[in-house]
């Protein structure tokens, strides 16, 4: 609707009626000027897909949203380069029908906090992308995040280089195929902690998959399982000689190509 209006800084729609509508993707994308924007008279509980609503908001730095996502399925690129943006109420969210969160707050750069302790993700397939380049982002909590279903977990966290921790313990990753660069680049994550219900055994692709995460110490790899793995090439470069030896130590069926440095494949745009 508002589609590539580059121009526009501000908007008023409170007096908007969306009581019937079930797409509102796109809605302000690429609306590069939108400094402020109000969306709590948005309610409506028969929306699918509201995947790049607003996507490449570049100035945008208050957002009220109040929508009724229970039918929602489509959340994929919703925040994706907002730069500016520094807090983000998703409260009201109910995503238990969501299958697609890819890409859902990446290039949010100046992204602080997020409160996801109200997500249910039981649906998901694809969270590729998901909190790439969110470079002020210290904290995440993610125990409660069911990912039994999901499929692509690649670039997850590319760049997230604040992070200091990350609580993975409740991850069920059965179905995952693709882990490519998944922790690449959080070279201050010092702790990752994953469970043995944290397998490997469907995955295809796991090249850069802790591509310089310089400080890591530990990485419980035990329950990791690289039978299907067809490209491992970059997994571990960059970490540091201590992690590196244990990982040598303890790990026959890694190949040498997982410690050499390899070109990323970034292909999301």
């Amino acid at each position: 609707m508002f589609n590539g209006c580059t121009s526009l800084k501000y908007l008023n729609v409170s007096n908007f009626k969306i009581d019937k509508v079930e797409k509102i993707s796109h809605m302000f994308n690429e609306c590069n000027n939108l400094i402020k924007l109000d969306l709590s008279s948005f309610k409506n509980n028969n929306i699918k897909d509201i995947s790049y609503m607003f996507n490449g908001c570049h100035s945008l730095k208050e957002l009220i949203i109040n929508l009724k996502t229970d039918n929602v399925e489509n959340m994929s690129h919703l925040f994706n380069d907002c730069p500016c943006l520094v807090n983000l109420d998703l409260t009201s969210f109910a995503t238990n029908n969501v299958k697609d969160m890819s890409s859902m707050f990446s290039e949010c750069e100046e992204l602080k906090y997020l409160d996801l302790t109200s997500f249910d993700t039981i649906d998901v397939t694809n969270m590729s992308y998901m909190f790439a380049n969110c470079q002020k982002l210290k904290k995440l909590n993610l125990f409660k995040f069911k990912v039994n279903k999901v499929k692509d977990m690649s670039f997850m966290f590319l760049n997230c280089d604040r992070l200091e921790k990350l609580d993975l313990s409740k991850f069920e990753t059965d179905n995952v195929i693709n882990m490519e660069s998944m922790f690449e680049g959080c070279y201050n994550l010092k702790k990752i902690e994953i469970s043995p219900s944290f397998r490997t055994d469907k995955v295809i692709n796991i090249n850069n998959m802790f591509k310089n995460c310089g400080n890591l110490d530990n990485l419980p790899l035990e329950n990791f399982n690289f039978k299907n793995v067809e490209k491992m090439d970059g997994m571990f470069f960059g970490c540091n000689k201590y992690l590196i030896k244990n990982i040598l130590k303890s790990n026959k069926d890694i190949k040498m190509k997982a410690f050499e440095e390899t070109e990323t494949q970034d292909e999301k745009y």
